[in-house]
């Protein structure tokens, strides 16, 4: 808004607002510009301090949730969706590649991924 609340080098506070009427495009847009500006925190980077928002119903929520999102998701699905035929470790090995941390479910036929906020495409 303007010279009194421009980033210098020498800022060393910043509070990021969003606001949306849909909720879940606004908590990924905040959890993504939160992860690429956290990217830049001195001394810590990647450090987010988180805010208690009390929404118009007296329900307390905390902004952002920078935690991972677990999927456990079978590989039938995944091959038919896909159109490819590959067997489960084989795709929870090329999942990891593409930097979603995956294994193989318990059951054998499934792939476990923990999807991290900057994927909210997945």
């Amino acid at each position: 808004n303007g010279s009194p609340s421009q980033i210098t080098l020498d800022t060393t506070d910043v509070f990021i607002e969003c606001t949306a009427t849909d909720l879940t495009k606004a908590k990924v847009t905040l959890n993504t510009v939160c992860a690429m500006f956290s990217e830049y925190c001195t001394p810590n980077a990647f450090e987010v301090e988180p805010v208690e928002v009390v929404d118009a119903f007296g329900d307390v929520h905390v902004f952002p949730d920078m935690s991972e999102r677990q999927m456990t998701v079978p590989t039938e699905y995944i091959n038919r969706n896909a159109g490819i035929e590959l067997d489960t470790p084989t795709i929870a090995t090329l999942l990891n590649k593409m930097m979603l941390r995956s294994s193989v479910g318990a059951d054998g036929s499934s792939v476990h991924v923990s999807v991290p906020v900057t994927r909210s495409d997945v």
